[in-house]
């Protein structure tokens, strides 16, 4: 799209004419500024909605300017205007910048949490079917041992010795050993068992 022209000449007056009478010859300016900076303003990484936005801004910041501007006849006014709309354009499009590296950033941090949580709830979840299983085969495995047996099995994983376990229930040392195979016998067999059902 080819840029409008403005004239020297005719900012030169406009902004003369609003520094002797600001609220005549405001719309006058306006008018003949708008369109020009929204053409400058067209490019595919400045949003339309803001576009508007940003002209707004550019008009407020030169109407300010203008109030005490000296016009100099060696340096075209539309030089400095196309400085305060690329300025404007720069700011706007590291703002912009920032903003998407920022949601960019929080987008990342939030997979990395629900990511975290998810391996946390899985992990504390196969743990709590595992312990379930471990339960159920140790009843199973329970059901099958006398009552003195469980006893020693019970004793044998709190890291009692053989000979210990015979001193506590005042039975030969021999009677704890044999109750031992008895167990670690059963315990084969369950295990063989629990084995065979899983892989048909």
């Amino acid at each position: 799209m080819i840029q409008q022209q403005l004239s020297n000449e005719e900012l030169s007056t406009l902004i003369k004419n609003y520094q002797s009478n600001r609220d005549a010859s405001k719309e006058a300016l306006v008018k003949t500024l708008r369109p020009y900076i929204l053409e400058a303003l067209i490019d595919y990484r400045v949003n339309r909605q803001d576009r508007e936005d940003i002209c707004h801004d550019i008009i407020m910041k030169l109407m300010q300017h203008f109030e005490h501007f000296v016009i100099d006849d060696t340096l075209p006014i539309t030089h400095y205007l196309n400085k305060v709309i690329k300025r404007a354009k720069i700011d706007y499009l590291r703002a912009h910048m920032r903003l998407e590296a920022l949601g960019e950033m929080i987008l990342n941090e939030s997979k990395a949490a629900y990511y975290a949580y998810q391996a946390i709830y899985y992990a504390e979840l196969e743990q709590n079917m595992v312990h379930k299983e471990e339960l159920a085969f140790l009843e199973c495995f329970s059901e099958r041992l006398s009552p003195f047996e469980v006893q020693v099995v019970d004793l044998l994983m709190k890291e009692y010795k053989p000979r210990e376990i015979a001193l506590k229930f005042r039975v030969e040392e021999k009677v704890v050993y044999n109750a031992i195979y008895r167990c670690k016998h059963k315990l084969k067999n369950i295990i063989n068992a629990y084995i065979y059902l899983t892989i048909d």
